[in-house]
């Protein structure tokens, strides 16, 4: 039993989320802090970015160490609190946070830009690494527009089954692509 940090009351373990804890404490399906802080900059980090870092210089350094503090330090004090919070946090995600702190529409329009950032920025992403590793290697697969959507439509579909598999194989995956 746990006490109850405001009242001093006891409240039992399942409500903390202690519950499916594995070996030395940790959740059964942490990941390492690399492969997290990988997952995490892989998505603010995107390869879409680039062409900008290009023509930034060596002030690039400044701005990247400035995000990393005013956004990283931030979201993960956040989403530790919502993780281990007292409230039911650990056991919901995005829709589940927004709603309990702004309301149902609110909790509606976080996930829903999630998902059409992801989305959206995922098919963007894919289809300017198609067409720089085209250039790259063969100028002539560039001119090929369906040969494009088919390797785009492959990608992207792999991609989404291998998060089917789970944290540990997302992790390894944005560990080595980052």
């Amino acid at each position: 039993m746990l006490s109850d940090a405001h009242t001093g009351a006891p409240k039992a373990d399942t409500q903390q989320g202690i519950q499916g804890h594995g070996t030395k404490g940790h959740p059964k399906h942490a990941i390492g802090l690399f492969a997290f802080l990988a997952i995490t900059s892989s998505m603010v980090m995107t390869i879409y970015n680039y062409p900008v870092f290009g023509t930034t210089g060596f002030a690039l350094v400044f701005f990247l160490l400035a995000a990393g503090l005013l956004w990283f330090v931030p979201a993960a004090m956040v989403a530790a609190e919502m993780a281990t919070g007292d409230r039911g946090w650990s056991d919901a995600g995005v829709f589940s946070w927004g709603t309990a702190a702004f309301g149902k529409r609110w909790g509606f329009v976080m996930i829903y830009l999630q998902f059409m950032q992801i989305t959206i920025g995922m098919i963007a992403m894919l289809y300017f690494v198609t067409a720089a590793f085209s250039t790259l290697f063969s100028p002539a697969f560039n001119e090929n527009a369906l040969l494009k959507f088919a390797t785009v439509f492959c990608v992207f579909w792999l991609v989404t089954i291998a998060n089917f598999w789970g944290t540990k194989v997302v992790a390894r995956i944005a560990t080595w692509g980052f």
